[in-house]
């Protein structure tokens, strides 16, 4: 079972189009995912986030985001569900894209002898970025 634990921060609470389009591209490879709110959020956020889980939970804006993921697995994940979870998907929205499919990636490092893998660069040096990446349909 490969469970992600989003972290979302805004000043403003509000999540706009990048971050739903993220959102949606790592929810459809998760198979549970629990939202965590640093801060307060605006209520059509709350209704976009809730397209993609029903377990969201706000907290106080502290500690940033590793004390959010802290604070799910602790308080928010009953350490007996914890033994049927096989990868751990921690993400935040700080990411612009994702600029391609994210299936594949998943899909390599789901078969490999890794422990640990993360994502930080992007090796494509023609990434055009007047392409539209947000499909049709997504709103903020």
């Amino acid at each position: 079972m490969r469970l992600g634990i989003y972290a979302f921060f805004d000043p403003e609470g509000i999540a706009d189009v990048g971050d739903i389009y993220y959102l949606s591209a790592v929810a459809a490879e998760v198979d549970r995912l629990i939202i965590v709110v640093n801060g307060e959020i605006s209520d059509g956020t709350y209704k976009n986030l809730a397209r993609f889980s029903n377990e969201i939970h706000c907290r106080e804006n502290k500690g940033y985001d590793a004390c959010a993921f802290r604070e799910v697995l602790l308080r928010h994940l009953p350490k007996e569900t914890w033994s049927s979870v096989d990868e751990l998907v921690l993400f935040n929205n700080t990411v612009f894209g994702p600029t391609r499919p994210l299936a594949p990636i998943f899909q390599r490092f789901s078969s490999a002898s890794v422990d640990f893998w993360g994502m930080t660069l992007n090796s494509t040096p023609d990434l055009n970025y007047s392409t539209r990446l947000i499909p049709d349909g997504i709103a903020s």
